[in-house]
């Protein structure tokens, strides 16, 4: 169907497993060079570990710290695999970040509106996946952001 439609490009929006499954039928009828573009819950490491799976993007709104320069990241990525033998999970600095803005504002028992204001008092944090900036009301500030990512051997890396 994907040939007979002389598509150039497949977009995938389910389940990983299956999109592994149709990279494979796409590469086993020759049809290796039309990518895949997919959503973050494709961007796994199990994905990109078959030979073959070259070439697939992704869109996810997370950093991905496997590849990044900075000392907080790979720190970050170093204790997590010290830890628990894996690579950190898609949104894995999201939510160190999102920890560690509410352990500067909580503490036993705080009420939640005091937790609120506690966190509408932080104007800006620096996390791992980005710096967070926030309005007086504590809505995070800035264009929300997606990345692309492209499966090159066994990374994803920004394309």
């Amino acid at each position: 169907m994907i040939k007979a439609m002389r598509c150039s490009v497949v977009g995938w929006v389910g389940f990983p497993t299956v999109a592994a499954s149709l990279r494979d039928a796409m590469s086993a009828a020759g049809l290796s060079s039309i990518p895949i573009v997919g959503a973050d819950s494709m961007k796994t490491i199990s994905y990109i570990q078959v030979p073959g799976r070259d070439g697939t993007y992704v869109t996810c709104p997370c950093a991905d710290l496997t590849t990044s320069s900075q000392l907080p990241a790979q720190q970050l990525v170093h204790d997590y695999q010290a830890s628990t033998g894996l690579e950190p999970g898609i949104y894995a600095a999201e939510a160190w970040d999102a920890a560690g803005i509410l352990l500067q504002v909580l503490h036993p028992g705080i009420s939640r509106a005091d937790a609120l204001a506690g966190i509408g008092a932080i104007s800006a944090y620096a996390g791992v996946a980005r710096d967070y900036s926030f309005t007086p009301d504590g809505t995070l500030a800035g264009d929300p952001a997606a990345w692309l990512f492209v499966s090159a051997g066994v990374r994803w890396l920004p394309a």
